[in-house]
């Protein structure tokens, strides 16, 4: 089922990009959802690819959903056996939902 998703979240991606620019939050978020798909397809160097620029994306402007993008991006290099660098990511997830959240809320 996913495979029949990939053309047309890419399509997506590519519209939004030509009528929004790469910037636009409905582009990023177009991002993360094809890199959310590369990850449960197995493509975890292109999911890390899409989610280095939606990290970025979200960082720049200290977006609360910083710490969801980090935990995905977590996950790609979990997938590859970089745990090293995975575990620097959800550390950073971790970090990030505590400035955001608060160390009582359900997600940290």
């Amino acid at each position: 089922e996913a495979q029949k998703a990939k053309p047309h979240i890419d399509r997506a991606l590519e519209l939004s990009e030509r009528v929004h620019g790469a910037d636009h939050p409905a582009t990023v978020r177009a991002l993360t959802v094809r890199a959310t798909l590369r990850l449960a397809t197995g493509e975890y160097e292109q999911a890390r690819q899409d989610l280095l620029r939606t990290v970025a994306w979200h960082e720049a402007r200290q977006h609360p959903d910083v710490s969801f993008q980090h935990g995905l991006l977590a996950e790609s290099f979990f997938r590859r056996g970089d745990l090293s660098r995975a575990r620097q990511h959800w550390e950073a997830a971790l970090s990030s939902m505590r400035i955001h959240f608060g160390d009582r809320h359900v997600s940290t």
